[in-house]
């Protein structure tokens, strides 16, 4: 067990070769936990085998939320997939050919730039976009949902933590002190800009995949570093993990 904020499950799972699963927001109590970010704080858990993983959903998640009607229909982010070093139609052929052996049923698959459609249908977004960035229009509103989350998780945390960290002043990790200062340094006049766009995006994805769809994006940019590695992942390829753990995260839907 373990909480997943912005990717805090997902990330290492995914660097592990892991199974993970971030269920929905508040579908599972957050009750004696400590707060990070309250409106993205979820409980999840991590396992090898894909039949512990579901064991584990049986228990905590409540009856009504583990089953589908209808049959499923895959909807794949391709744009998120062109952002990889990994051919695209490789990806889509691996995930195709896996689901032809489930015992249910598929609707015929659906590809979506999902960068375009966060940029038609989030429209509170554009303030969060660079003004001259030479990025494409989808990319950039990728990377400005990722700027909205960690500004509400830095927000959020800064009105639960401000006065501890700065009353006990703990001695932190490098990476840990530097994002703990950020979020209680965080000074930001749009924080109502911020609920507006989670808002906005929950109820766009709930009408892209209706009661059916599975979005299908990639959980990680690329390989993890090597083990005492003294390097540290680049800002490019962070703006991608993140840009990918944001989807769920800001929408508040559950990820595997």
């Amino acid at each position: 067990l373990g909480t997943d904020t912005t990717g805090d499950l997902r990330i290492p799972a995914s660097f592990c070769g892991v199974l993970c699963f971030r269920p929905s927001h508040g579908v599972v109590s957050t009750l004696g936990t400590l707060p990070n970010s309250h409106s993205l704080d979820t409980i999840g858990w991590l396992a090898r085998d894909p039949h512990i993983l579901s064991r584990v959903g049986d228990a905590l998640l409540p009856a009504a939320a583990c089953g589908l009607k209808g049959k499923r229909q895959l909807v794949f982010a391709d744009d998120c997939f062109e952002l990889l070093k990994i051919p695209n139609q490789k990806t889509v052929d691996v995930i195709e050919n896996a689901v032809r052996t489930l015992p249910y049923g598929f609707q015929p698959p659906k590809h979506i730039n999902i960068g375009q459609y966060i940029s038609s249908n989030v429209p509170s977004l554009k303030e969060f976009c660079e003004p001259s960035t030479k990025l494409q229009e989808g990319k950039s509103a990728l990377k400005a949902l990722c700027t909205v989350m960690l500004l509400l998780q830095r927000y959020e945390f800064k009105a639960n933590h401000e006065d501890w960290v700065n009353t006990v002043k703990p001695k932190l990790g490098l990476e840990v002190s530097t994002r703990v200062l950020q979020a209680v340094n965080f000074t930001d006049d749009n924080i109502k800009s911020l609920y507006i766009v989670r808002t906005e995006w929950r109820a766009a994805l709930k009408n892209l995949l209706k009661d059916t769809g599975i979005l299908v994006l990639p959980t990680m940019a690329g390989h993890p570093l090597k083990r005492n590695s003294k390097q540290r992942l680049s800002s490019e390829f962070e703006d991608k993990m993140y840009a990918f753990v944001s989807i769920a995260a800001l929408s508040g839907c559950c990820q595997v």
